[in-house]
């Protein structure tokens, strides 16, 4: 019956692992990552933003030079004011051409804030993309973690396995009672029971990390790695130092600063005055558009405004920019603590894992000799086969750890 029993539920669990497919692929974790960064939608939208704010600071440059204006209209006269005229038509046209020589710092903050957003969305295509080797990185090694308690899974069914056997055949020659070969089972059949979970996390995890690289939920993906310590001899200064240098995030953050400080100058701006070249050719005519039967002539030479009051208006442009300079300032800190909080929460936590991993791999030694010796006394009728159950249970625990 026990052989049975494992044989369906091998044959159930190989029906559950198969997949109708269209293709396989055999990915490591750089295989993974380079297919997320290929494939992932947040990206894209990323590089949409960079190629706009590429485009925002070619518009805020080229409004500092030379632009060209040709404008033209055609009318119909008519009433008390137009009778003496001999024409009832008229034509205009007029070519400009213009250039701002100084604005008081308007296109110049324009052109640096510009620039700022420009980098700043550098960045966020840099931070995204590490999201998504981050979040790649965190579906593969699920996939491993699965993986590795599959393994477990099988080897306590295993060990029971071979357990079940031992009691069955004391129980035939009377040595042992039949609550003992029942109990085995039981045992045996939970962990059967937890072996079938752990193939539906595993293949739920294959499905994230399916997910994650764009990969078609019926593309069949196997996994070689194995999950492997590496220690890291780092310290928890030197990894927030490194953070703080290298975070897309934060450094946008900066780059906020920076564009803001330039919306300022911008804003003041509005109080001084402004100095641009302009040239004009006007035409008017009564037959066609381009005649000068009635008019022609040409200007040329330097405009200057200066808005000398404005109700206040620039002062409250300038006040709304320093308000946004001191958000962004804030915005700034607040990074900054976040990642060195997130630091160290993580530090810690890899700290605590080395630690865990030393303490468990000496627990898991314990544990085999411990259940060792209980299947040992058990078998010379000094214990029972409840110990033998729990010393068992208390290994695959330890090894799960």
């Amino acid at each position: 019956m026990n052989k049975k029993l494992l044989a369906i539920t091998t044959s159930l669990l190989s029906l559950f692992l198969s997949n109708t497919v269209c293709s396989a692929q055999t990915l490591n974790l750089e295989q993974s990552i380079e297919l997320a960064l290929r494939n992932n939608r947040t990206i894209e939208q990323a590089i949409e933003d960079r190629i706009n704010a590429k485009w925002g600071l070619s518009e805020a440059r080229r409004n500092s030079g030379l632009t060209f204006n040709w404008s033209v209209s055609g009318v119909r006269l008519g009433g008390k004011s137009y009778k003496s005229l001999s024409y009832n038509n008229r034509f205009s046209h007029s070519f400009t051409l213009s250039m701002p020589l100084y604005t008081g710092g308007n296109l110049e903050g324009s052109i640096q804030s510009a620039r700022y957003g420009l980098n700043a969305s550098d960045l966020m295509v840099e931070d995204s993309m590490q999201k998504i080797r981050y979040e790649t990185t965190t579906a593969y090694y699920q996939v491993l973690q699965c993986r590795a308690l599959i393994n477990v899974r099988q080897e306590a069914i295993n060990t029971l396995q071979e357990h079940l056997n031992k009691v069955t055949i004391q129980y035939e020659e009377g040595i042992t009672a039949k609550t003992d070969v029942l109990s085995s089972k039981v045992r045996l059949a939970s962990e059967i029971q937890s072996l079938v979970t752990s193939e539906s996390d595993y293949q739920k995890s294959i499905a994230a990390l399916k997910n994650v690289i764009g990969l078609p939920t019926t593309d069949y993906l196997e996994i070689h790695d194995d999950l492997l310590y590496k220690k890291y001899d780092l310290t928890l200064d030197d990894c927030i130092n490194y953070a703080l240098e290298n975070r897309p995030d934060y450094i946008a953050a900066q780059y906020s600063v920076k564009m803001a400080d330039a919306a300022i100058k911008t804003a003041k701006s509005g109080s001084k005055p402004a100095v641009s070249l302009s040239v004009e050719k006007v035409n008017t005519s009564k037959g066609a558009a381009f005649k000068e039967d009635i008019q022609g002539y040409w200007e040329a030479g330097l405009k200057a405004e200066w808005n000398i009051f404005d109700n206040g208006i620039t002062t409250a442009k300038v006040k709304r920019a320093e308000s946004a300079l001191r958000k962004a300032q804030s915005v700034e800190q607040k990074a900054r603590e976040d990642i060195s909080l997130e630091v160290n929460a993580a530090y810690l936590d890899l700290k605590a894992a080395e630690t865990n991993i030393q303490t468990t791999k000496t627990t898991i030694d314990i544990a085999k000799e411990d259940y060792f010796i209980a299947q040992l006394r058990y078998t010379e009728g000094i214990d029972t086969n409840l110990a033998v159950m729990e010393a068992q249970e208390k290994l695959t625990e330890a090894q799960n750890n």
